[in-house]
């Protein structure tokens, strides 16, 4: 029942889900359209949002946190085909409409048509632990007003949750196009959700073949910008993972295309000796920027990459710094530490050389879109994720954004870039690629978007499948098997009923002995007589497993019952069920059925050692035990002593325990026991005191031993 309630917990939790794909990123929605079609018409592919957060009831402020939020649309209420989810309400104020499980409700003292307060994180494009990574609350905590619409019972849809577990889920539903409004992801979600309604389930690593050769690179993040000779790819991320830098400068290789990757950063100050330019965008680049734009010196020629201490400024820049060729400049920026907070940090580089404000110099293309800032229209209006001082904002620095905005004002090398401002997510933020011979920027940008993500495994980025239905029926069963552990804990409870059965049986036989000595003083042979007591027993025993087996079916009903209600806190869950085998009750039914003919047998053996005159003067005792089996008890009792006092040293030294010991010693005691008792009744007198020998226990002790079997 413990096994099959958890089976039961699975499959009414995941439906008719097989595997999921939960990723960080927001890839597009028609993702799972694609896939659907790849995988073939026994698949159903669901794309939904799932996420975690709070829930707040607007008039009571009850709160509920761990709530697992969902977006999801009609191909995920396939998945639940008997489930009637709806969105209808939408409340005097237009608000968006929820369905909760009972269980949020009751957490929140909510009733349909009330109002809640969803507290969600939003996804960052742009990590936390970087520079323009947010880490207000306002920005990154999403909150939505909803009106309550519908309850789900708290089974099947309403225990929805891919996480495998005994508890009981708060569960809360959106549709997914108003999630995907409140967290600013149009078209965008970030789980599929695959059901093979063939009942074939392909396997996640076939899964992740096909999902391989469907991804584009918008799925993975990528933007791409087109111009007259080359292609930009830049990440919704701000930076290019390191995965996905090195798997762009294989395929640039593998097509035949130039590439040229770019880092570029905030400086918030640019000095030389007392004059300095404040905020300021820096990009670093490592080889001449060739088919992709060039770097003019003021001095006439081509400039060159910056060495590791060297640095290349604008003829702005240079004209407000009165800089020339040779002096030092200081950079000052800031740097993120390991619990996310900023450092400033300065550096001295110099000055190799002053370019024109002509191509690469003056293409404000290489700085990706940083947060509040490039989309202001002047800089008093920036209002980026870290702290900027405004108050150092002159009247030259706004006329160069109104004509220039972020095009950087200096130029370091690559390798300087990305040790002063690299984090684990990468530097690089943008590459641009030039096509081979008998290719156009098109042809390039369309290889980039449809063949790139074969490059490499998709698990790379976290898009993972997860066998979610297979690994919650694997942990159904648990770490242990539960019925041999219940098995193991009731094992003497089930030995004695054995026992009392066999002592029943066995004394019928016997109280029927002077029956055997007739049948046997008549002629009848004893294969004879053993049949006839062996077919009563059967009818008796059959018709005992009938009723016996109607009294299990019920006890268990009532168990299971009392664990659900009365005894819930001794197991933590209410979601424990009534499940019947028919193998356990077979198991059941020849158990019983062996030790009821096994013990007839043993009597009539026994039986069979009394001489047939005794057996008709009822007499049922066989002759004293013979030397032989005196000595076999003795052995059994020494080597069971032996084995308790060896067990209990080992466990005294080692001091570790385990169930295994605890059963053991308790076997050897039960032994030790039972052979001490066997030696004690098989010569009584000799081991009775003198004055015990006439009481009751004396009595006692020698009428036990007139069938020590017992």
């Amino acid at each position: 029942s413990v096994k099959g309630s958890l089976r039961q917990l699975t499959l009414e939790r995941l439906g008719e889900i097989d595997s999921s794909l939960v990723s960080r990123i927001f890839f597009r929605q028609v993702l799972a359209n694609r896939l659907a079609e790849a995988l073939g018409e026994d698949s159903e592919v669901a794309a939904a949002i799932l996420t975690q957060g709070s829930a707040v009831h607007a008039e009571s402020r009850a709160r509920a946190s761990r709530v697992s939020i969902q977006g999801v649309g009609r191909d995920f209420l396939k998945l639940f085909p008997e489930a009637d989810l709806l969105f209808s309400a939408r409340g005097e104020l237009g608000l968006p409409a929820v369905v909760i499980n009972e269980a949020l409700a009751d957490e929140l003292g909510a009733s349909v048509g009330d109002e809640l307060l969803l507290a969600l994180e939003r996804p960052g494009e742009v990590p936390r632990e970087t520079l323009l990574g947010s880490t207000d609350t306002g920005d990154v905590v999403r909150q939505i007003r909803v009106v309550l619409d519908q309850l789900l019972p708290d089974s099947g849809l309403g225990r929805f949750s891919l996480r495998p577990s005994q508890e009981l889920p708060f569960v809360a539903f959106l549709e997914l196009g108003e999630l995907q409004t409140a967290l600013e992801q149009s078209e965008r979600a970030n789980a599929l959700l695959v059901a093979s309604s063939g009942g074939d389930d392909p396997g996640v690593a076939a899964l992740q073949e096909v999902l391989r050769g469907v991804l584009t690179g918008d799925d993975l993040g990528l933007e791409l910008v087109q111009r007259e000779d080359w292609v930009q790819v830049t990440s919704r991320d701000f930076v290019l993972s390191p995965i996905l830098e090195q798997a762009l400068e294989s395929f640039a290789r593998n097509v035949g295309a130039a590439s040229l990757p770019f880092s570029t950063y905030i400086a918030n100050r640019l000095a030389i000796g007392e004059r300095g330019v404040p905020y300021s965008s820096i990009t670093a680049f490592d080889s001449s920027p060739g088919p992709f734009g060039e770097l003019t010196l003021v001095a006439g020629g081509p400039a060159s990459p910056p060495a590791d201490n060297e640095i290349l400024i604008n003829e702005w820049a240079a004209e407000d710094l009165g800089a020339s060729v040779g002096d030092s400049l200081e950079m000052t920026f800031f740097e993120v530490g390991p619990k996310e907070q900023l450092t400033t940090r300065v550096e001295s580089f110099e000055l190799s050389g002053i370019v024109e404000m002509t191509g690469l110099a003056a293409d404000r293309s290489l700085v990706p879109d940083f947060p509040g800032i490039s989309n202001a229209a002047n800089m008093v209006d920036w209002d980026p994720p870290f702290p900027v001082d405004l108050g150092l904002i002159r009247p030259q620095d706004e006329d160069y954004w109104n004509e220039y905005r972020v095009t950087p004002k200096a130029f370091l090398g690559l390798e300087t870039g990305r040790e002063l401002w690299g984090t684990r997510f990468g530097a690089t933020t943008s590459m641009r690629f030039a096509p081979g011979p008998g290719e156009t920027p098109a042809e390039l940008a369309l290889r980039l978007e449809t063949e790139l993500p074969s490059a490499f495994d998709p698990a790379q980025f976290g898009l993972t499948f997860e066998p979610s239905k297979a690994r919650g029926l694997a942990a159904s069963n648990g770490a242990v098997d539960f019925r041999m552990l219940f098995v193991s804990f009731s094992v003497f409870l089930i030995a004695s009923a054995a026992l009392l059965v066999a002592l029943f049986f066995g004394l019928g036989v016997e109280q029927r002995a002077s029956e055997v000595g007739l049948l046997l003083a008549v002629g009848l042979p004893l294969k004879l007589v053993r049949r006839r007591f062996l077919t009563e027993a059967a009818v008796l025993t059959t018709a005992g497993v009938v009723l016996g087996l109607g009294g299990a079916v019920g006890y268990a009903a009532l168990m299971m019952a009392a664990l659900r209600t009365w005894w819930r806190a001794a197991v933590g869950t209410p979601f424990l069920f009534l499940h019947v085998h028919g193998v356990s009750l077979a198991i059941g039914a020849g158990i019983s059925f062996a030790v009821a003919l096994m013990s007839i047998l043993g009597a009539l053996r026994r039986l069979r050692k009394v001489p047939t005159v005794g057996l008709l003067r009822g007499v049922v005792a066989p002759a004293a035990s013979s030397l032989r089996m005196v000595r076999v008890r003795k052995v059994f009792l020494g080597s069971s002593a032996l084995g308790v006092a060896t067990l209990v040293a080992a466990f005294a030294l080692s001091q570790t325990s385990s169930p295994a010991f605890f059963f053991t010693v308790g076997g050897c005691l039960l032994v030790a026991g039972l052979s001490f008792l066997a030696l004690r009744f098989a010569a009584p007198r000799r081991h009775l005191e003198p004055s015990a020998r006439g009481n009751l226990l004396g009595m006692a002790t020698r009428n036990a031993a007139l069938n020590p079997g017992r």
